[in-house]
């Protein structure tokens, strides 16, 4: 605590958080603050809407390069495949095939966990909060799903998740619309979950041995 300042009070986290959220938004986008550019959006499009028609062409505006990058994010979406396999090619060329010999243990758990989460967390979630068919929402979105789990990234993913949950889950645009880019930026439990298996990974390499505490 000497060393690094005062310790972190509820008062000091929470001063510290408002601190980050009331950031110059060009600052916030610069320093990959996504808290303080979601809630310059969520403030700038309330703003924009109480305008009423002075407000419209800004949000033609924003509308348009949204559909702009969705375009360019969908281009991308085209080339990853590539992308990934000339990287897992490249790896494997440098080290041998007994890399994903070592690596299988690794990725055996990230997938067991993220399937428990997918098929048993999410399902009972969705029959308690939504009140939906798993199967059936999940057939609905199946489009999704695939992209997302050939490109394993909540973002490129977003242009096809708002296609299809929109016109084949029925889900309102406005829900969608608000919910999806919310979700797909700071709801990253996947990438949490994935992110603690690493670190565990990481100091089993290295021989830190972690107790249930460090845990």
């Amino acid at each position: 605590s000497k060393r690094r300042g005062p310790p972190l009070t509820i008062t000091r986290f929470l001063h510290m958080q408002i601190t980050k959220i009331l950031q110059n938004p060009f600052r916030s986008l610069a320093t990959d603050n996504v808290l303080g550019v979601i809630v310059f959006a969520i403030f700038l499009g309330l703003i924009l809407v109480s305008l009423g028609e002075k407000g419209r062409p800004a949000i033609e505006l924003a509308s348009c390069l949204n559909e702009a990058m969705m375009r360019f994010v969908s281009l991308v979406m085209v080339l990853t495949p590539y992308g990934v396999f000339s990287l897992i090619a490249y790896q494997v060329a440098q080290s041998g095939f007994g890399i994903l010999l070592l690596l299988s243990k690794y990725m055996l758990t990230v997938i067991v966990a993220l399937a428990v989460h997918a098929f048993i967390v999410l399902p009972i979630i969705l029959v308690l909060l939504g009140k939906r068919s798993p199967l059936s929402f999940f057939n609905q979105v199946r489009d999704a799903l695939g992209i997302a789990f050939s490109t394993s990234s909540s973002s490129a993913t977003l242009p096809v998740t708002l296609e299809v949950i929109e016109k084949k889950a029925n889900v309102s645009p406005r829900v969608g619309g608000f919910v999806l880019p919310l979700g797909a930026t700071i709801n990253m439990d996947g990438t949490a979950l994935y992110e603690a298996i690493a670190a565990m990974f990481i100091a089993q390499l290295y021989g830190i041995d972690l107790g249930l505490g460090a845990q």
